[in-house]
């Protein structure tokens, strides 16, 4: 599943970019800016947390949607990992 998607970062800051939710990870791509893309491995997300996830480290990461408000993002994430699990 691959969504248009803003990546939120602290203080507003942000990057809109690709959101892909796979069975192996979740994978961010910015155009804008491709050194703030990353790939997170499944085994390494510990929960959704709110519109986005965290992972076990603790680090959390959020994502806008356009279209979705915040409770359809967190149940977009919630229906991916309990798929993917």
């Amino acid at each position: 599943m691959t969504y248009p998607a803003r990546h939120d970062k602290h203080f507003g800051a942000g990057c809109s970019g690709q959101l892909t939710l796979n069975s192996t990870a979740l994978v961010f791509n910015c155009p804008g800016d491709p050194g703030s893309g990353f790939q997170l491995p499944i085994n390494q997300i510990d929960a959704v947390d709110d519109n986005g996830i965290r992972l076990l480290s603790g680090k959390k990461y959020h994502f806008t949607i356009p279209g979705m408000n915040k409770s359809a993002e967190k149940a977009l994430f919630t229906d991916w990992l309990n798929r993917v699990r």
